[in-house]
């Protein structure tokens, strides 16, 4: 997928414990995508992503400027961002695999083991479910509500997409 062909390009800032920014430029709406739907509640409808809900995020830490950029996506006032990516691009200790996400977040004692059939997510040894609406498979990553994310990061994101 080239640039031309996203919806949306944003500006995403974060720190540690920091705030998310993101702000929004219309593009082309001529992307594809493929999903996998979590659910395991059928009486749930779920969101189903559209090229218009597509947003290309440049990714900031503080005042550092990283080369990646993220996909994300937006729907109603939901913003999915791609939790593998995301590990990587911070060097967390997360490895994102079909259906599931495991490693330690910041520091080794902090275990992270995330099962999205189940509906489950192990931190520090604790087991929570969590709401499947939040979490889905997306080209090949785990998408994550940012809210939910930053809980299980130890992050704050704040996103604006209207400044």
């Amino acid at each position: 997928m080239s640039l031309s062909d996203i919806a949306c390009v944003l500006l995403l800032t974060f720190s540690m414990f920091g705030q998310v920014v993101a702000e929004t430029t219309p593009a082309s709406e001529s992307s594809t995508t493929s999903v996998t739907s979590i659910s395991t509640t059928p009486e749930k409808v779920k969101w189903s992503p559209r090229d218009n809900d597509l947003r290309i995020l440049e990714v900031k830490v503080q005042s550092y400027k990283f080369e990646d950029f993220v996909p994300a996506y937006q729907y109603q006032d939901v913003v999915l961002l791609p939790l593998g990516m995301l590990t990587e691009i911070m060097e967390l200790g997360v490895t994102v695999s079909p259906g599931s996400a495991e490693g330690f977040v910041i520091r080794e004692d902090r275990i992270f083991y995330l099962d999205v059939v189940r509906n489950e997510i192990v931190i520090n040894g604790k087991p929570e479910p969590f709401d499947s609406s939040l979490v889905y498979e997306i080209d090949g990553d785990i998408y994550v509500e940012s809210n939910l994310l930053g809980k299980w990061l130890y992050m704050d994101f704040n996103i604006d997409l209207f400044s």
